[in-house]
């Protein structure tokens, strides 16, 4: 997920069956397609309380145009393993950006946006803990999200590690086991500012100690180790087609 750095514009649901009890969220700079909320809201699940609707998305980047996610969310996906436990080496197979995200007033209500740094990210995490609450996808792509070259802060783009070590460990006791330590080494990990040695074993000492690193959390963390930037790129692109991988 990603955030602006102007404030995010909630706008209120106009398919709600009740006016305002339904609300969807527009970051700045990005922009809907005309029947995203109606495809969301006949999209919804029976019997979820507190579903979360995304939805997929063209991501806009300066390498090019691709729609994420690979991967939908359901409701037998805890939430915290959907965003952080990839089943593959490459970003992009799941995603739920705030641009994406329909949610009813009364979740928002009872777990208001944090005011945190990395705030998305946290209010999802933390919504994961809620009964009651799933997130889940509709197939069609209904939003179109700018990456990190429109100065999003976010975890691959916060310069500061610390600070985005210190909000990672923050959240352990909200996420599974094998969550946290793929948030360490898949999401945070793979990031330019964790290159140093120093770093680096701070992450995977905190993943080995606190956490439950799948396998392919950690082949990831191997080769955003090893491998240059560029050439994980590379390798991104001729493995996924061009609508698939950035």
């Amino acid at each position: 997920m990603k955030r602006t750095t102007a404030p995010r514009r909630p706008a209120t649901s106009a398919c709600a069956p009740h006016g305002g009890d339904w609300i969807a969220f527009l970051d700045d700079d990005d922009h809907w397609m005309p029947e995203k909320v109606e495809l969301q809201m006949a999209g919804r699940p029976a019997g979820i309380r507190f579903p979360i609707v995304s939805c997929r998305c063209q991501v806009v980047t300066a390498r090019g145009t691709f729609a994420w996610p690979r991967r939908l969310a359901t409701p037998a996906d805890a939430i915290g393993d959907y965003l952080f436990v990839r089943r593959g080496l490459f970003k992009g197979e799941t995603f739920a950006p705030t641009t994406t995200l329909l949610a009813p007033k009364a979740l928002l209500l009872r777990n208001p946006v944090p005011k945190s740094r990395f705030d998305d990210w946290e209010w999802l995490i933390t919504c994961g803990r809620i009964d009651g609450v799933a997130l889940v996808h509709i197939p069609d792509v209904m939003a179109v999200h700018y990456t990190e070259e429109n100065n999003r802060v976010t975890l691959s783009t916060c310069h500061n590690i610390n600070q985005a070590l210190e909000w990672a460990e923050s959240m352990r006791d909200h996420l599974s086991p094998r969550a946290y330590a793929s948030l360490l080494l898949q999401a945070t990990g793979g990031e330019q500012a964790a290159r140093t040695a120093g770093t680096r074993w701070r992450i995977l000492n905190s993943a080995l100690r606190d956490g439950q690193p799948t396998p392919m959390a950690l082949a990831t963390f191997t080769m955003h180790s090893l491998m240059p930037v560029g050439l994980r790129r590379r390798l991104r692109q001729a493995l996924f087609s061009a609508s698939d991988a950035a």
